[in-house]
Parts: C-alpha cells; sequence; structure tokens
C-alpha cells in the first residue's frame, strides 16, 4: 500500500477497499464491496472500475445521439425502493419517451 497522505491513523474507507480489491482473493473482497455498498458507506458506481464508468456513459450518450431515451436506475432503487421507482418508470413509459423519434 503506498503511503497515505495524512497522518489520521485510520485510513479512508476508499483506501482500505481499494487495498482490499487488490490484495485479497476475489470472494473476500467482494464481500467487503458489498457490506460497504449494503451499509451505504459508499454508492454501488463507487464499486465499479473507471473504465466500465466511462464506457456506459459512451454507451449512454451514443443512445441519446440515436434519439433514444437513457434510464439508468441504482441497485437501491430496484432493490429497495421498488414500488415508488416503478411508478416513475411507468409514467416515462405512459408519456412514450422510451420510444426513438424519427426523423421526419
Amino acid at each position: 500500500m503506498r503511503s497515505r497522505p495524512d497522518h489520521d491513523p485510520v485510513p479512508a474507507l476508499e483506501m482500505v477497499l481499494v487495498h482490499a480489491a487488490r490484495c485479497l482473493p476475489p470472494v473476500q473482497a467482494a464481500v467487503l464491496l458489498e457490506s460497504a455498498v449494503h451499509r451505504g458507506q459508499m454508492g454501488i458506481e463507487a464499486a465499479r472500475p473507471r473504465r466500465r464508468y466511462d464506457e456506459d456513459r459512451d454507451r449512454d450518450l451514443y443512445l441519446r445521439s440515436l434519439g433514444y431515451h437513457v434510464t439508468r436506475l441504482t441497485w437501491e432503487q430496484v432493490s429497495l425502493r421498488w414500488p415508488q421507482t416503478e411508478l416513475m418508470l411507468l409514467r416515462i413509459l405512459r408519456r412514450g419517451e422510451h420510444r426513438r423519434r424519427l426523423p421526419p
């Protein structure tokens, strides 16, 4: 682990999780990451590699350029707040916002 920039004896959660991801077996690292997400100490987006995040945004932009409306949902919206999320998605579908509008 590289040296920390501060003198706090307890490293930041992000540094601990990055170190765990590099040093622990995959299953143990995944358990730590899932636990941090479940406890609300980090969002699921933070657990994904930066390259994946960038690829997702590139795909979103490409789809928007074709006229599609991209809707991203969090794990919490799907797993913990599904009734509210479903209502909002149904509103979007009723308005037809999910359909690609073809040029005249």
